[in-house]
C-alpha cells in the first residue's frame, strides 16, 4: 500500500515507532503536530508546508528514540519526501510512485515500502485532490507582503508577479488520534 506525499513529508517506519519511540504508539500519536497524519500500517506520513517545520519535527522524533540519516547513511527510521519529486533522502526501504486516481486522471505522488505489494492509497482525514493540486512551492524571497488574518494561524501573503494573494496556515492543528497504526 502507499501513503500520500504532499508538500514536505516526513516518512517514518511504523515498526520503528512501535519498537523505539519513547512511550510507544500512544506517545507518538500525542506528539503528531498537525492533521496530516496517514499510515498504511507499515509507514507513517506527516506533512508540513515549510521544510524548516519538517526538520524541527524530525529533530523532535530523534529526541524520542528514532534515527534520522546522517550524510550518506541508509536504512534509518525516517525519510524525507517532496510532493512531485518523491523520496529525496537516501533510503533503500522506500520507493516513490506516481499514481493516477481512478476515473479522474489525477496524478499524485506517493511512496511505499520497497517490498510492499498491497494495493491502495492512504491519505489524511478530509484530504482532497483539489487542495493537493493547488499546492505549489513559493520561495519566501518572492513574498511582497504578509498580513496576519483574524485567525492567528492564517496569513495572507502577496507574491511578486501574482495578482491574487495566497493564504498560508501554520502547522499547529492536532491530528485524529483514532487512526490505527496497527
Amino acid at each position: 500500500m502507499t501513503v500520500l506525499i504532499e508538500a514536505f513529508s516526513v516518512i517514518i517506519r511504523a515498526d520503528a515507532i512501535r519498537e523505539k519511540y519513547f512511550g510507544g504508539v500512544k506517545s507518538f500519536m500525542d506528539d503528531v503536530p498537525n492533521s496530516t497524519f496517514c499510515t498504511d500500517g507499515s509507514i507513517v506520513r506527516i506533512g508540513f508546508m515549510y521544510f524548516d517545520d519538517a526538520l524541527f519535527y524530525v529533530a523532535m522524533l530523534m529526541t524520542k528514540g528514532l534515527h534520522n540519516p546522517y550524510k550518506d547513511e541508509d536504512n534509518t527510521d525516517i525519510a524525507y519526501a517532496i510532493q512531485g519529486d518523491g523520496v529525496v533522502s537516501k533510503c533503500s526501504w522506500l520507493i516513490t510512485e506516481k499514481l493516477t486516481i481512478t476515473g479522474k486522471n489525477h496524478e499524485i505522488t506517493a511512496c511505499s515500502l520497497t517490498e510492499d505489494t498491497q494495493q491502495g492509497l492512504s491519505v489524511p482525514l478530509n484530504w482532497s485532490y483539489e487542495q493537493y493540486a493547488s499546492l505549489s512551492l513559493i520561495n519566501d524571497k518572492d513574498f511582497e507582503s504578509t498580513i496576519q488574518d483574524n485567525d492567528s494561524s492564517i496569513f495572507k501573503v502577496g507574491i511578486k508577479n501574482e495578482a491574487e494573494p495566497r493564504y498560508v496556515s501554520l502547522t499547529n492543528l492536532k491530528t485524529n488520534k483514532d487512526e490505527p497504526l496497527h
